[in-house]
């Protein structure tokens, strides 16, 4: 996960994770109630931590929210900037989709 604190999430979609684990996302995101926070914007790859794994074969995703960018790297990229919501809601979809994937779905 990464930077996933702004108001608003938006998952962003990125080509370079496994599409197997993106489908359990959302699956996850709308069992939660929040597919509102799935990105339905598409992206170029988001070279991140995932990438290494990925172009081992290693099942990755990235759950990063590359849509809301207004305090990335700025003067106001501080704490009282962080939406805890938006971070409750991302560790919840992460969560449900490893016990997933943990119990072989």
């Amino acid at each position: 996960m990464d930077m996933i604190g702004s108001p608003g999430l938006l998952l962003s979609r990125d080509p370079g994770s496994t599409h197997a684990l993106w489908a359990l996302t959302e699956q996850a995101a709308a069992e939660l109630g929040y597919q509102q926070v799935i990105s339905h914007q598409q992206h170029g790859l988001i070279e991140d931590d995932h990438t290494p794994f990925a172009a081992l074969g290693i099942p990755a995703i990235d759950l990063i929210d590359f849509e809301n960018l207004q305090h990335w790297h700025q003067p106001t990229d501080d704490l009282s900037h962080i939406d805890f919501d938006s971070m409750e809601r991302a560790a919840r979809i992460a969560l449900l989709v490893a016990l997933w994937v943990a119990d072989g779905l």
